[in-house]
């Protein structure tokens, strides 16, 4: 990640006052970098993507990877918030990328992408020169996905509450 350091999440607790200095300094640098470029991101994107803290802490129910032609990949994240609404059902959205031409699911030795049960801690999109865009979400247990695509959509799904 360029913003966020990966090498510094294994160690970080939010007694680290250290860390938590840098994470500040972090927030700070990306936020300026995200202003420039999420008006180029859908207008629906952006208002649940605020709304609902950049998706922090959202548990990554499943993923799934489509290759629909060759060179046309797709991918769909299902991410569920659980807090504070769970007497509610929690949230569930649906994350899509299209026109995916790379991606990546990176684990440390030892530790097992699993969808159902990574926390989606925090990411960064990027927007390169070609038009293309990247999307690096940083998991618990130092996990992180990267997915290089032209569009990206959202939608909130409607699921039975647990009362």
């Amino acid at each position: 990640m360029r913003f966020y350091k990966t090498d510094k999440w294994v160690t970080y607790t939010s007694e680290d006052h250290e860390m938590n200095n840098l994470w500040e300094e972090w927030d700070k640098e990306y936020a300026k970098y995200f202003d420039v470029i999420k008006d180029k991101l859908p207008k629906g994107f952006i208002k649940l993507y605020y709304s609902n803290y950049g998706f922090h802490d959202f548990i990554i129910s499943n993923i799934s990877v489509q290759n629909k032609w060759p060179n046309k990949i797709r991918i769909d994240i299902e991410l569920h918030s659980d807090y504070p609404m769970a007497k509610k059902g929690g949230k569930v959205i649906s994350l899509t990328y299209r026109g995916v031409n790379h991606y990546s699911m990176v684990a440390p030795e030892g530790k097992q992408w699993s969808s159902k049960n990574m926390q989606w801690l925090t990411s960064e999109f990027y927007l390169h020169d070609n038009g293309l865009w990247s999307h690096r979400i940083m998991c618990d247990g130092n996990c992180e996905l990267v997915v290089f695509f032209k569009n990206i959509s959202i939608k909130k799904i409607q699921r039975q509450s647990n009362s």
